[in-house]
């Protein structure tokens, strides 16, 4: 499968059906691996610190810019930085 990108946003998520070079988690679910610049990498890396300990969904940090999270936080994450991104969004006054 193809990256899936936000735009003007410096990561990407990526999802195979096929095996994963990181394997599968205890549930067996492949994991995304999430590519971004160190600033984006800390942001998601800070959003699971404050999920309590049921919800973490960081499998594995590889370094500062490349993550292998659960599956199903790929969505959670995008809105995250959707809503960072339209917090921190300059708007020229009119």
């Amino acid at each position: 499968m193809l990256p899936q990108e936000t735009p003007n946003c410096h990561w990407r998520l990526f999802s195979e059906e096929s095996p994963h070079p990181a394997g599968t988690d205890f549930l067996g679910r492949t994991p995304i691996a999430v590519f971004s610049d160190i600033p984006m990498a800390q942001f998601i890396i800070n959003l699971n610190a404050a999920q309590p300990a049921s919800q973490k969904f960081i499998i594995h940090v590889l370094d500062g810019t490349h993550l292998f999270v659960q599956p199903h936080a790929a969505e959670m994450i995008r809105s995250a930085i959707s809503e960072f991104r339209d917090q921190n969004s300059y708007e020229k006054p009119a």
